[in-house]
């Protein structure tokens, strides 16, 4: 299982092909999913109700995962580990606490984002 963070699904949906190409060689061997904030992120991007209706049929291709406690309660203490040394921002806090718990790799293309997060396996992209 990978989960796709963001900044691919919005490169996709702006056309970018090298996306396309690496969520349909991706999505062949592996389960591919979101988190609720990159699809709170998604939809806060959109233009109007035209626009939020596309990006919601877009994001029904992916099953959702929902923040759990435990999920609130790992990234509470990666903000507490990583806020200070590498400004860990709330949402990718969440982000990284919800591949942790789900036990799957994180697709992103900021990988320094996420990089000095101990036990984090992040894909590579492309």
């Amino acid at each position: 299982m990978i989960l796709v963070d963001s900044n691919i699904l919005i490169q996709f949906s702006r056309g970018d092909h090298e996306a396309a190409n690496w969520l349909r060689m991706s999505g062949r061997s592996n389960v591919l999913v979101i988190s609720v904030i990159t699809e709170l992120e998604l939809l806060v991007g959109s233009r109007d109700k035209r626009h939020q209706k596309e990006i919601r049929t877009f994001l029904s291709r992916f099953p959702v995962v929902d923040v759990t406690p435990e999920i609130s309660r790992l990234a509470s203490k990666l903000i507490e580990e990583y806020y200070l040394s590498h400004n860990l921002q709330v949402a990718d806090s969440l982000i990284a606490a919800t591949a942790l718990d789900c036990g799957s790799a994180l697709a992103n293309i900021n990988r320094k984002d996420f990089r000095f997060i101990d036990g984090l396996r992040l894909v590579d992209y492309p």
